[in-house]
């Protein structure tokens, strides 16, 4: 809103120039009027509470604050009463925290400012609110978010994400489909948001069977009356990530045009579809026997990204960049990269993980659903179909020839990723093989499938080295297969790398048996240097972290093991239930240099506990790093496993603390309004001082 109006009581709110407001204010009021001559609603999108700089009370808060309150009321009616016709699309996730503080922002805030400018207009219709199921579904809220909405506003409508930020499924199940017929019962238009596709990207993308059995879906199986489309390349609209100069609506037209179509009519004959497509692509690429290949390339394509990443993956969401690849660890030991378990529960057909389906096969117990060797064999398939149909459909082209091969590139690029993945997920499930029973004879048959997976790698980067600018468009977020990487050419050094670490530790086998370790890790572990600093919050007390050491002040918690690396440094405990009870906001101290903060994390749900964040919900909360553990576990309680925090960084520049000693403070900081939305984030007061801790229970 601070770029779209001006508030008289808020003039430093404004966050562009006089001249541009003027230019954003002709454009959005065109658009608007034309939208509403034609019957259509513009929707704008916000989330909460993310503020302007200006107001001087950061650019969010997880709570209400009567300031904040007043700017963002008085934002949103300013908006309803300069542009015609305007609904709102409400996020109550990110920043905004806990149930209460979301209805009552939502009830005192957002709708009120809707009515406040209805009124300014003397506008009796009202427009749609758009109610986002993006974090509120997770925790709980959304039935009571719907239910105290409507006493206020009767035309809310509800949106949940289909399959994440990827597409997955044509089948969607799970948690994820119950919150959608949830939030279905209460609005009269529910919707189906079909986001970042960070499975797709960066490729063209038209599977036009797999679209209509998703649109199918999203009515039949979500109760969905409505669909909410973003771009193949979301974050960077309207450009494309390719290095030809070419917009999305040229690139991608058939994408939108696909989900258009069956939105819009969805009940059609298969075989007039079939032919309705070649039509299209006849027009585009000049014959009737290119379009057929096409067609039929574009369907075989469309089926390998869904299929990898819902069986293999990590997360749906955009953290991952799935054409980059993953590391080997990563599928054999996923739970460490923090999976999202909804990927396989909701947005995936029943099925079995590398490490099920080994554990199964040792235990002699039947499979069940899509196996790893089942979704491989489809892969490879429709991969070589795709590059069959595709290379057969050049003779046949004979219009839009640059764009073709640009596809034709894409396809190649698709194959080639193909078989990486899956050379590595067949040596992945060597290794799981290995150990159950530590035969040496697994891991000789791994090396070669890894060595397999990064010669097709490589053919991937040589495919997009002059082709594609960035594999992913959030350059910043992911952390699959790695973070702060976004071309396929940063990563094969990587790939080299794993690859001749695996073949010196199968050398180191001739003949011996890996140790298995359980608990507290204690190899060649030394001390971690203390940091020196001064409490300033009162109700918090320093401690020695120590065996036996109690890690609340009013809590019997005490240690029972832990990692030598953590043994004699200063820990912070205050009382657990002033905290659970919002006592405890922020704890201050002082420094005399940069030093490491390590956050401990228990491993249980209970709402009394901090949650390690998760970024499906909180997407800054990796920002600058620290989310991946360092030590794990780093103590044991009576019941509970406590971890240490990813590896610390200093709280400076990231060249200057390239220069410095390594430093930490074992410190359990546990912000009250950080407790529900699950720990730290990119808006946390001392963001880059802040770590993650990974949990594990013990039996």
């Amino acid at each position: 809103f601070a770029s779209l109006v001006k508030l008289d009581d808020y003039p430093e709110a404004l966050e562009v120039t006089p001249e541009i407001l003027e230019e954003n204010r002709e454009t959005m009021y065109w658009l608007t009027s034309e939208c509403d001559k034609r019957g259509i609603w513009l929707i704008q999108m916000f989330y909460n509470i993310h503020l302007p700089e200006g107001l001087g009370l950061g650019t969010s808060l997880s709570r209400s604050e009567p300031k904040a309150a007043d700017y963002t009321r008085k934002s949103i009616a300013k908006f309803v009463e300069e542009y015609p016709n305007v609904g709102l699309l409400v996020c109550l996730g990110e920043a905004l925290n806990g149930k209460e503080n979301m209805i009552e922002w939502f009830t005192e805030t957002i709708i009120p400012g809707m009515h406040d400018g209805l009124k300014a207009r003397a506008q009796t219709e009202l427009p749609p609110i758009v109610v986002r199921g993006h974090h509120i579904v997770e925790n709980g809220s959304h039935k009571d978010v719907l239910s105290e909405g409507l006493k206020l506003y009767p035309n809310l409508f509800s949106m949940v994400k289909y399959n994440g930020e990827s597409l997955t499924s044509e089948a969607p199940r799970g948690t994820y489909r119950q919150y959608h017929k949830d939030m279905a019962k209460y609005s009269g238009t529910h919707m189906a948001n079909v986001h970042c596709l960070s499975n797709l990207e960066p490729f063209r993308y038209a599977d036009f069977s797999f679209i209509w059995n998703s649109c199918k879906a999203i009515r039949d199986r979500l109760d969905g009356n409505g669909l909410h489309l973003y771009p193949l390349g979301y974050w960077d609209w309207p450009e494309t990530p390719d290095t030809a100069n070419i917009t999305q609506l040229e690139r991608d037209r058939l994408w939108f045009e696909i989900w258009a179509r069956y939105c819009w009519k969805l009940d059609r004959d298969p075989v007039e579809e079939q032919a309705y497509w070649v039509g299209r692509l006849t027009d585009i690429y000049g014959t009737r026997e290119a379009a057929e290949k096409i067609c039929a390339a574009y369907d075989a394509f469309g089926e390998c990204a869904p299929r990898i990443l819902r069986r293999f993956g990590i997360t749906g969401g955009n953290r991952q960049c799935m054409s980059l690849g993953m590391f080997l660890w990563q599928l054999t030991d996923p739970k460490k990269a923090r999976v999202w378990q909804e990927l396989y529960d909701s947005d995936s057909p029943l099925g079995e993980t590398i490490t099920q389906y080994i554990n199964n096969e040792f235990a002699g117990k039947p499979h069940v659903g899509e196996t790893p060797p089942q979704i491989v064999e489809e892969v490879l398939a429709f991969a070589a179909e795709a590059v069959e149909q595709i290379e057969a459909a050049a003779l046949y082209v004979t219009k839009n020839t640059d764009e073709f091969e640009r596809l034709r590139n894409d396809i190649r690029c698709i194959g080639a990723m193909s078989k990486s993945y899956c050379a590595k997920i067949n040596a992945a499930m060597m290794v799981q093989r290995y150990r159950h029973n530590k035969d040496a004879g697994y891991m000789k048959k791994a090396l070669p499938l890894l060595e397999e997976s990064l010669v097709h790698f490589k053919k991937l980067e040589q495919l997009t080295r002059d082709t594609y600018r960035y594999a992913n468009g959030r350059h910043g977020g992911q952390s699959v297969p790695k973070s702060k990487v976004y071309h396929w050419s940063h990563l094969v050094g990587d790939y080299e790398k794993e690859l001749a670490d695996f073949r010196e530790k199968v050398g180191a086998l001739e003949g011996k048996a890996a140790p298995a370790t359980t608990g507290v890790d204690k190899t060649d572990a030394k001390p971690w240097p203390a940091a020196q600093f001064k409490l300033l919050t009162k109700g918090v007390e320093t401690y020695e972290v120590k065996k036996g050491a109690r890690v609340f002040a009013d809590r019997g918690y005490a240690i029972n093991d832990i990692a030598p690396q953590l043994v004699g440094l200063t820990g912070m405990r205050f009382s657990h239930g002033k905290a659970k009870k919002g006592g405890i906001i922020k704890i201050d101290f002082e420094v005399a240099e940069a030093v490491n903060v390590l956050v401990g994390y228990f491993d249980s749900t209970k709402k009394e506990f901090l949650q390690v964040p998760m970024l499906e919900h909180v997407a800054h909360a990796n920002d600058r790093g620290g989310l991946d553990p360092v030590l794990e576990p780093g103590g044991i309680l009576p019941g509970l496993t406590c971890a240490t925090p990813a590896t610390p960084r200093p709280r400076v520049s990231d060249e200057a603390a390239a220069s410095l000693p390594a430093r930490s403070a074992a410190t359990p900081r546990v912000p009250a309004d950080r407790r529900d939305r699950g720990g730290c984030d990119g808006h946390d007061e001392h963001p880059q001082a802040h770590r993650t801790l990974k949990e594990s229970l013990l039996p």
